[in-house]
């Protein structure tokens, strides 16, 4: 960024319609920042030629207000000594769904949740559940939760042909689920992309953004496509049959089935 100032493209995700059966693209959705303030466009190219070819200054953009974004800090909850390091990655919210719904249009309140359940998690730390180190703080809002940095995602580490230990796998996500349920924490949205690898192929839960105690109502976040839930509270069965279905992919299928 040459400047605070100058924009850029935070996120960028493509959009389809259907068309005489087939889906033919419609346009780019892509959320743009500058100087700390976030809008949203649709532009109708694709992403490879969004950097090249777009005037981004010429777009008919829609502001995102801070306040949706991130929420603002509450006593109680640690806040990161320091900036980040190489070895610690921070999450901030996605916003490139903004707008899609009616739970899209207030992220701050996710992270505020999250930001809560990992407070917990902190204070009891196992070593199948994502380190946690507390949040970054400016203007007095949450900006960021920061975590351990792992290699990879289950799922990227699934497309690698290279053996895998999935008996060890699965035993430790169940120890990482069985933790979170002793502190009355209900995951409820297991699946590859929210399992971290690390250097050695041992596993941690992590993205508790969908994470709610025991017995509550689901929350408006959407659980991953294909991986959704039947239940509408927040029960241990929603972890289990998720594990369930990590179990077929990691132990009981080929690598040519789990890579496909």
């Amino acid at each position: 960024m040459a400047s605070d100032q100058s924009l850029r493209i935070y996120e960028s995700s493509e959009a389809f319609v259907e068309k005489d059966g087939d889906w033919v693209f419609h346009s780019t959705k892509v959320i743009i920042e500058q100087g700390g303030q976030y809008f949203s466009a649709s532009i109708p190219k694709r992403r490879p030629q969004l950097a090249a070819t777009t005037d981004l200054d010429r777009l008919c953009k829609t502001v995102i207000p801070p306040e949706d974004i991130w929420p603002l800090y509450e006593p109680g909850i640690s806040i990161l000594t320091g900036s980040p390091t190489a070895e610690q990655f921070c999450k901030r919210p996605s916003l490139i769904h903004y707008g899609d719904t009616e739970a899209s249009l207030h992220p701050g309140r996710e992270l505020l949740k999250e930001a809560k359940v990992c407070e917990i998690l902190k204070q009891q730390p196992h070593p199948n559940v994502a380190a946690y180190f507390g949040c970054i703080v400016e203007g007095g809002r949450i900006k960021g939760l920061v975590f351990q940095k792992y290699a990879m995602t289950l799922s990227q580490r699934l497309r690698i042909p290279k053996p895998l230990d999935g008996t060890r796998c699965i035993r430790d996500i169940e120890e990482g689920l069985r933790h979170l349920h002793s502190l009355g924490l209900i995951h409820n949205d297991l699946n590859p992309s929210n399992i971290m690898v690390d250097d050695n192929d041992g596993v941690v839960i992590t993205d508790f953004d969908s994470c709610e105690h025991e017995g509550m109502e689901l929350g408006p976040k959407t659980c991953t496509p294909g991986w959704e839930l039947t239940s509408k509270l927040a029960v241990p069965d929603n972890d289990y049959s998720n594990l369930s279905r990590l179990r077929n992919l990691v132990v009981d299928c080929p690598l040519s089935v789990v890579c496909s």
